[in-house]
């Protein structure tokens, strides 16, 4: 809680409040221009579970703050920062109580290591000094004088009737427990008439830095809102530029293709220790870890994201990995390596997304298949009807061998499923040349492996497609798939769904990609300096 008692549930988003976030509550037959922001509400935004761990270690850069424990956010198309889906929860407040109090005890136990102080004095005037230091800092923006004044009064009594470290402690308590601290909240300064409002520069610095670091705003940055210097277009790109330079980018854009493409998905996978006996927990969590140090290792050496991502044959192994992989092993725990020709083209064709895709005895054609529409053509096919059997399908005993494909074949031929899997089946069926574990094979069962397949219902991309290597190159070219990933740096930036009143930054965003020769700091750039995301509707609660 904070000085006056009031605890973050005291201003959590509505989940009854009019307008979703998704943007199809705009006017249809309402003129847009590329000039103005998606009329949409934008509900105010708690920080995120990875967002609040990476905060705590930015406003407390002297400690070792381990891991906090939160219960996990609910992941709206992938992405865990939706605000519409950020509400507190009793438990969620509970957890944060508990952290403050561990976080300020810690604080108590190290005072030398935390007091802005010149000395550590135990005394009322280093308490204004740590309220006005740290308060600018965990409410990422100057304290109000009327909030110094409570903050004040807190720690003088916290001072007068227990201790100098009491008083620490509990205001540091008090600032983690604020809703300041745990939501994200943007007023601007409406002016008359005016449909969007321009955040302050405060504000700006907090959108900005969440969006390209998870994270609160340095001190670089908050001096520039401080001197007004984050209220233009062009200010508000050098600094992301700058920001951009910071390994804290590197870690939120892997963080992004996390949630972007399930990459945590493959933890909750196991195989059938007699099928796949080289299987093991050592094995999938270094396929995990290689999908982060690909991504890392494109941003940070400018690649064409998409590109590079779908096709790329560089990765990272570990000596377990490589012999899965079929290449040296390296000599270190972790070394770079080139994947086969032939075998392996980019994220599509590595472990985590083909085991991440399977059953525990096969792989599995219709989730593969489904994962591509979603993930990488933003349409998803409808859910399955009820009746639909999703279980594995096996050949009856006694029946001559079959392939995993003709298996599949036959499961999804009635008519009632073909209107669905003919586009399923034909992006899924190429990944046939790899096994419920990722590996490769030219061989099921016994049987010639046939890995071709069928886009189909595409904008630009149609056709035959000889296997899982030429579906990724095909995939690679497609300016479809390119407006897919923009729109989802869309969901990532503005934590909501894009709507119609949202097509001429896409639009922008898109021309900003492709003119970038598919650089995504370019992308990263244009989003954080339009002028969408430097204001807000002006019809907000």
């Amino acid at each position: 809680m904070d000085p006056d008692g009031q605890t973050d549930e005291d201003n959590p988003n509505d989940p009854n409040a009019p307008g979703d976030g998704d943007g199809d509550s705009v006017d249809p037959n309402a003129p847009t221009t590329c000039e103005q922001a998606a009329a949409t509400k934008v509900l105010v935004r708690r920080l995120s579970a990875v967002e609040y761990n990476r905060t705590i270690r930015d406003l407390f850069p002297s400690f070792q703050i381990p891991q906090q424990n939160l219960v996990a956010d609910l992941a709206v198309h992938g992405f865990e920062n939706a605000a519409a889906s950020l509400n507190p929860a009793p438990v969620l407040i509970e957890q944060y109580a508990d952290s403050a109090t561990r976080i300020s005890e810690m604080v108590g136990e190290n005072m030398g290591a935390f007091l802005p102080c010149a000395s550590v004095t135990p005394d009322m005037a280093c308490g204004r000094e740590l309220i006005a230091d740290f308060g600018r800092r965990a409410l990422r923006r100057p304290l109000t004088d009327e909030e110094i004044g409570r903050y004040e009064a807190f720690f003088e009594r916290q001072l007068n009737e227990i201790s100098f470290r009491g008083a620490l402690e509990l205001t540091v308590q008090a600032f983690l427990q604020s809703p300041q601290f745990l939501y994200r909240i943007e007023l601007g300064a409406a002016e008359g008439g005016e449909s969007v409002v321009a955040l302050d520069d405060f504000e700006m610095a907090s959108r900005l830095s969440y969006f390209l670091w998870q994270s609160m705003p340095d001190d670089t940055l908050l001096d520039a809102a401080e001197a007004g210097e984050l209220s233009t277009p062009a200010q508000v790109a050098d600094h992301a530029r700058r920001m951009l330079d910071d390994p804290r980018a590197a870690a939120s854009v892997v963080d992004f293709h996390r949630q972007w493409l399930a990459f945590d998905r493959i933890m909750g996978e196991n195989k059938d220790p007699g099928l796949y006996p080289a299987w093991n927990d050592t094995l999938r969590d270094a396929m995990r870890e290689e999908s982060n140090r690909f991504v890392g290792h494109l941003f940070e050496t400018d690649a064409n994201m998409l590109q590079e991502l779908l096709t790329s044959r560089t990765t990272f192994v570990t000596p377990m990995l490589a012999e899965f992989y079929g290449v040296p092993a390296p000599a270190e725990e972790w070394g770079m390596t080139t994947l086969p020709e032939g075998e392996r083209a980019g994220f599509l064709t590595r472990g985590n997304f083909l085991a991440a895709h399977a059953h525990s005895t096969n792989g599995s054609p219709p989730l593969r298949g489904v994962a591509i529409m979603d993930q990488w053509l933003c349409e998803p096919p409808p859910p399955p009807p009820p009746t639909a059997d999703t279980s594995t399908p096996m050949a009856a005993p006694g029946e001559a061998p079959r392939t995993n494909r003709e298996l599949f074949e036959e499961r999804t031929s009635p008519m009632e499923c073909t209107g669905c899997h003919t586009t399923i089946n034909g992006l899924g069926f190429p990944f046939e040349g790899y096994d419920s574990t990722g590996a490769f094979r030219t061989q099921d069962n016994g049987i010639d492996v046939d890995a071709t397949g069928e886009i189909r219902g595409t904008d630009d991309i149609n056709g035959d497609v000889d296997n899982a290597v030429h579906l990724s190159e095909r995939l690679a070219s497609s300016a479809q798939v390119r407006s897919c990933m923009v729109r989802n740096w869309f969901r990532y930036a503005f934590a909501r769904e894009p709507g119609r009143a949202d097509s001429c930054a896409l639009e922008d965003f898109n021309a900003a990609l492709a003119d970038g020769e598919g650089n995504i700091k370019e992308l990263i750039v244009a989003i954080a300096s339009s002028h969408d995301f430097m204001h807000r509707p002006s019809g907000e609660e």
